[in-house]
């Protein structure tokens, strides 16, 4: 069960992938975003600022104006310009976005309270000079209005400027952690290819070893038998000589054979899958029914590997269906291809022989068992399972006694494996 939902999660990892590629892009954008926002804030204090301060320096030039008014009894005729500067800013400081940010309740009652000295008090009496001495208390509160409001929008400002450099450095550190899940997450996914690596590597081996010890053991028997039957004080029989000889013959072939594919420098011969089903059922007596797809067809796959793999099955499907008068045995391939899933090959060759029961198909994928009488020189059932998994595949077998067996092979495709091929004939 374990090892099953090991199997089920391999994606798992990819998603947590993409999952943190997500999140540190988006933390990157939030970052230029809040940098964005953070050089709008200060844009804008920096204005209101500016406006406080020209309201300031309006009021000290209208204040010095008006007591030298008071002294020569001439008032200076920009004295009218600098109260409506002074109107003007505060008008604007009132309407800014956001300014409640930087003033709170206290600052925009105080403004609102210069504005109306401004409109009550100062305004009405510009040409009344028996007015100055309370145009200049109007001009004072509002001097020291100013100055309180402009030392709460330096604080505030301070403030905003910090919280944004806060936020900022929030958001690059996420970035960073994402960053570092990330590279955590490349790392395991390597490290996860290269078990993946290694294990098939002992599969390949596990499979060759199998395939050897398949080819050999019975010929091994034949010699064990050959010489027990030998006997000092007779010659041995001719023809057990030549079948000795014979089968020492056959055992150096398949040796030779076997250190050829083990010490080739050659890459794998890939044929169409076409082509190697009909060169397995081309020298065969009993009729194989073909329904294979034009894209499984063309599909190329390694030749040697399905070569041995279905001249197994088809022998295998033949003693099956030796003694029933109906026998049918049909090869069937498709090319099936998942949403974001690589492509598989889909191949089913199924009977309607004898069939097996529970206890044979646990048995029938253990190694040197075999339900065929005499010698069986083949890869073995237990050899295709190898093979096929050697090949990143799948080899599943159903099958109830009287129902036939069928066996299906899901063979993982790349890009190399979809070239223009032939495409065979269908039986």
């Amino acid at each position: 069960m374990k090892k099953r939902l090991l199997k089920s999660a391999w994606f798992l990892p990819y998603v947590a992938l993409v999952a943190a590629m997500i999140l540190s892009s988006w933390t990157f954008l939030r970052t230029d975003t809040y940098r964005a926002q953070t050089d709008t804030l200060l844009n804008r204090t920096f204005e209101i600022q500016w406006r406080a301060a020209q309201i300031r320096e309006q009021l000290a030039i209208a204040i010095g104006n008006l007591r030298l008014a008071m002294a020569t009894g001439k008032l200076d005729p920009e004295f009218p310009n600098n109260i409506k500067i002074i109107d003007l800013n505060i008008r604007y400081l009132r309407a800014q976005p956001g300014v409640e940010d930087w003033f709170e309740a206290e600052g925009m009652r105080k403004l609102g309270r210069a504005q109306d000295l401004l409109q009550t008090g100062v305004k009405p009496f510009i040409d009344r000079t028996d007015q100055y001495s309370s145009v200049l208390s109007s001009l004072l509160h509002i001097k020291e209005d100013m100055i309180d409001i402009s030392g709460a929008a330096v604080d505030q400002s301070t403030t905003l400027s910090a919280t944004s450099q806060i936020r900022a450095n929030a958001q690059r550190n996420t970035f960073l952690f994402a960053m570092a899940v990330l590279a955590v997450i490349l790392a395991g996914l390597f490290m996860h290819q290269r078990a993946l690596y290694e294990r098939r590597k002992d599969h390949h081996i596990r499979s060759f070893s199998t395939l050897f010890a398949h080819m050999t053991r019975t010929r091994i028997a034949a010699l064990m038998l050959f010489l027990e039957f030998l006997k000092e004080d007779q010659p041995p029989d001719m023809n057990m000589v030549g079948a000795a000889r014979k089968t020492a013959s056959e055992l150096d072939t398949i040796n030779a054979g076997l250190l050829r594919i083990a010490y080739s420098t050659k890459p794998t011969v890939h044929e169409t899958l076409g082509s190697v089903i009909h060169s397995v059922i081309s020298d065969r007596k009993a009729t194989t029914l073909l329904d294979i797809d034009d894209d499984a067809a063309r599909t190329h796959v390694p030749n040697s590997q399905f070569h041995l793999i279905i001249d197994e099955l088809i022998a295998n499907a033949e003693v099956a269906v030796k003694d029933n008068p109906h026998a049918s045995i049909g090869v069937y391939a498709r090319v099936k291809r998942p949403f974001l899933f690589r492509p598989q090959l889909i191949l089913r060759i199924k009977d309607n022989g004898i069939g097996m029961n529970e206890n044979q198909l646990k048995l029938a994928v253990t190694p040197f068992y075999s339900t065929r009488d005499g010698g069986h020189v083949g890869l073995g059932l237990s050899g295709c399972v190898e093979m096929v998994r050697t090949m990143a595949g799948k080899l599943k077998i159903s099958s109830a006694p009287g129902a036939g067996t069928e066996v299906t092979i899901r063979y993982p495709l790349r890009p190399a494996n979809q070239k223009p091929g032939v495409q065979p004939a269908r039986a």
